[in-house]
């Protein structure tokens, strides 16, 4: 039985057996604009659409000596009308943490996917510069560790039986995360069995003044022994309720990737903004996009 089927079950006979009624929080994106790009056409694009629920538990009462355990969990899904499945899923998963530990099933980013947003994830849903690895994975197994009140953070991830179907473990990916004078490191390492292509990672995210600084380093290398390196950064600024966001991206051997934002916020929910984006390589594409943004 695959791994994410069996953390959706398990979920549901956890929450039925020990009659807990979940914290449920309901969330959501709409990104919704009109794109033009230098060849002269133009279309409305509804990116970064998302749906979904989260769930956090507690099973059994705390007492004074410590807290129970808690089970989380997350099902959610991209919206695309216009493409052939509606609605295709996101991330769709359970767990179980307790104290400082948390293990969890299912489909989940990994961890250069996290790591990416978190360090350069300023943009959209739809137009963001993330890790040339970052995916997400059905089968998934993760296992991650806080420690001094969050500020360290090591995670594990493997995913097994995945799209080859071959039993086994596919790959492996570890991760570390430090809070240190003000500037967040993180790192990461991961293993793909199939290929035998290694990938290491490294980051930081930083504030200074009334900017935000964040950048990644990344490098695959082959089991001959070959390497492509890629390098993202990215900074954002608040200017009387405006944001001004820039990032590029460069891979070894690939296209340099240029953007830059204006977005202005109304509320903590709803913003508009103009985002351009200019990809440098043999098509050399150029896209401006005019819309709005709603989170919930």
């Amino acid at each position: 039985m695959k791994l994410t089927l069996s953390a959706l079950m398990m979920g549901i006979v956890v929450m039925t057996t020990t009659g807990l009624r979940a914290d449920t929080t309901l969330f959501g994106s709409i990104e919704q604009g009109l794109q033009v790009s230098d060849n002269g056409t133009s279309e409305i694009v509804a990116k970064g659409t998302i749906i979904g629920a989260k769930f956090d538990t507690e099973v059994t009462p705390a007492t004074e000596e410590s807290s129970g355990p808690y089970v989380f969990g997350t099902l959610s899904g991209d919206v695309d009308p216009t493409g052939p499945n509606a609605i295709t899923t996101r991330d769709a998963f359970v767990g179980i943490r307790t104290g400082p530990v948390s293990l969890s099933l299912g489909r989940m980013p990994n961890v250069q996917d996290s790591i990416s947003e978190a360090t350069v994830g300023i943009f959209a849903e739809g137009s963001n510069l993330k890790s040339v690895n970052s995916t997400r994975n059905s089968n998934t197994a993760k296992a991650q560790m806080s420690l001094f009140d969050g500020d360290v953070n090591l995670v594990g991830t493997t995913v097994v039986d995945g799209s080859d179907g071959k039993d086994g473990v596919d790959s492996w990916e570890v991760g570390y995360s430090h809070s240190l004078f003000g500037i967040n490191l993180v790192s990461a390492y991961a293993k793909d069995e199939n290929t035998g292509i290694r990938t290491v990672l490294g980051g930081a995210t930083t504030d200074i003044g009334p900017v935000t600084l964040g950048g990644l380093y990344e490098q695959d290398k082959t089991s001959a022994g070959e390497t492509t390196d890629s390098l993202t950064a990215a900074a954002s600024i608040g200017v009387y309720g405006n944001t001004l966001k820039g990032g590029y991206q460069t891979i070894e051997s690939g296209a340099k990737t240029y953007m830059a934002e204006v977005e202005h916020s109304f509320n903590s929910n709803t913003s508009a903004f103009v985002n351009g984006k200019v990809i440098d390589d043999d098509v050399d594409d150029k896209v401006l996009t005019v819309g709005f943004r709603f989170t919930f």
